[in-house]
């Protein structure tokens, strides 16, 4: 089974200077479109919404309404790490680090037109992201982008619930990254005294991202607060690469993954379980394997049973130690899914479909995997 690229969500400092045409006009924020005419206002406006009021719940309200503007077209980073330019694959190469697709990203303009949030795509998870970067340009344009990064990457992990969005913190893409190629002092030295307007290359601003959520992260679970003024001040700015370093190593001890699963699936909430397991396959490992086949056994919900199942499914060899043991935790995981009644007929549909190609029947494992993103992807 393939599963997409991981997703890239950008703080660019240059506008698009285009001709954007009015959609829609809400409270608190406006949408835009350029070459898309037939925009669906409703569906961007059923993600916007619960984004924007988890952002204004945690950074407070916005000084000034956003413009959200709907991509026609993939970008790609410029070469000086700060603009964006078209493109014709939405994948785009980075240095060291595989490949990696711009969902979207926050621009900062002296003209009004060009200022606001560029997203491909009406997803809550991409908006919340650069809803960030728009809210903290306001409340301090100064900020190091590794934390502003942080900021945003930590809230925008998560998932929307029944018009509500349900943050889990935890994003696995920056964890599993850091982990195979953590980088070196020296250039972890230059990522943490990077300014948010400052020019970098397109390596430099891929690592901010990774190494400014791991940071947060880190802050977050020590201050126990959800106040980013309160992880500011925790970090050591006097020594900035000592500290660095330490939160680093203790962010990538092998048991953190494996910990924050058990702690999360054990919620009484449902959406907190949901938000947990999503990306949770890319943390394949006997650990976290064992962790989701206990979760399994015990949960009752459907689709927490369904996203359990598909993780599980999409971990890949490196689930268990031993080959009986990887057989029996995927045979554990694909009898659970042909078990589960999803209340959605087109993920039920998806559900047998992947089922099926599973045993060797007829279908296409990857377009069923697509049918059912809301329950893997992060």
């Amino acid at each position: 089974m393939k599963l997409r690229s991981p997703a890239l969500l950008l703080l660019v400092s240059l506008g698009c200077a285009a001709s954007w045409r009015t959609v829609a006009v809400y409270e608190g924020w406006s949408l835009h479109e350029r070459e898309r005419p037939d925009l669906d206002a409703a569906l961007w406006a059923a993600e916007v919404e619960p984004a924007r009021i988890a952002v204004e719940d945690w950074l407070g309200a916005f000084e000034e309404p956003v413009r959200v503007h709907a991509l026609d077209a993939p970008v790609h980073l410029g070469e000086d790490g700060r603009s964006v330019v078209h493109a014709a694959e939405a994948s785009q190469p980075v240095p060291g680090l595989g490949t990696a697709t711009i969902k979207g990203y926050h621009t900062r303009s002296e003209h009004p037109g060009d200022t606001g949030v560029f997203v491909r795509d009406a997803d809550a998870g991409t908006l919340v992201h650069e809803l960030v970067h728009a809210r903290l340009a306001e409340l301090d344009p100064d900020l190091p982008l590794w934390f502003e990064e942080g900021v945003a990457c930590l809230l925008a992990d998560g998932l929307v619930v029944e018009g509500r969005w349900v943050r889990d913190g935890f994003s696995a893409w920056p964890w599993v990254e850091l982990r195979e190629n953590r980088p070196p002092a020296l250039e972890l030295e230059r990522i943490l005294e990077r300014g948010s307007d400052e020019p970098m290359g397109v390596r430099e601003n891929v690592l901010a991202h990774l190494v400014g959520w791991a940071l947060v992260f880190d802050l977050w679970r020590e201050t126990r607060s959800d106040d980013w003024r309160t992880w500011l001040e925790a970090f050591d700015w006097e020594r900035p690469l000592v500290d660095a370093q330490r939160r680093l190593d203790r962010i990538l001890s092998p048991t953190v993954p494996a910990g924050w699963l058990r702690a999360r699936l054990a919620s009484p909430s449902q959406p907190v379980r949901l938000a947990a397991l999503r990306g949770a396959w890319k943390l394949a490992a006997p650990e976290t394997g064992s962790v989701l086949l206990a979760a399994l056994e015990m949960e009752q919900d459907p689709e927490v049973q369904a996203s359990l199942a598909v993780n599980l499914l999409a971990s890949g060899t490196a689930l268990a130690p031993e080959p009986r043991a990887l057989q029996e935790a995927h045979s554990a995981a694909r009898e659970a899914l042909e078990r589960v009644q999803l209340p959605q007929p087109d993920e039920a549909g998806a559900a047998r479909a992947l089922c099926r190609s599973l045993r060797g029947g007829p279908g296409d494992p990857d377009a069923a995997l697509e049918g059912l993103r809301r329950f893997w992807d992060e």
